[in-house]
């Protein structure tokens, strides 16, 4: 038999986590595009994914542990509502007010970076690979602290 050498010390528990509103932090924050074009326009949409970290009681048993959650956030197009919120809960309303006054004017996603917010976290359903119905946590929307 072969020795293996595994490594948990990253593990993350991926199971839904009992809707609520929680204070979260923004951990990283990766510049990504839409996995497919809009359908209408063809155009891929851009977009930001910020890694949140946060506390949370697990959905199915109520064991509270720290979690880590990724949400996908347009930043250009008509779906760029939830970035604007993002920005004025972090203390950058300026520039949000800028980018508003000034579509394409640059922002640095390092002033997220350890952030708090709180979170607003539901659960959403969706189908695994195998048909099965699973429960995940989305982060539906932000408030200021």
């Amino acid at each position: 038999m072969p020795v293996i050498q595994p490594d948990t010390s990253q593990a993350t528990d991926f199971k839904a986590s009992r809707p609520n509103t929680y204070k979260m932090v923004i951990k990283s924050v990766e510049v990504v595009r839409s996995k497919e074009p809009n359908k209408k326009t063809g155009k891929y949409t851009n977009g930001i994914q910020p890694t949140f970290e946060f506390k949370a009681p697990r959905l199915s048993d109520g064991e509270e542990r720290v979690v880590e959650r990724r949400k996908w956030i347009a930043i250009d197009g008509k779906g760029t509502m939830t970035f604007d919120q993002l920005l004025r809960c972090t203390g950058n309303a300026s520039a949000a007010d800028a980018i508003k006054a000034n579509p394409g004017s640059g922002f640095d996603t390092d002033l997220l970076l350890n952030k708090e917010v709180n979170g607003i976290v539901v659960s959403t359903t969706y189908t695994d690979k195998n048909g099965n119905s699973v429960l995940q946590d989305d982060i539906d929307s932000f408030l200021p602290l």
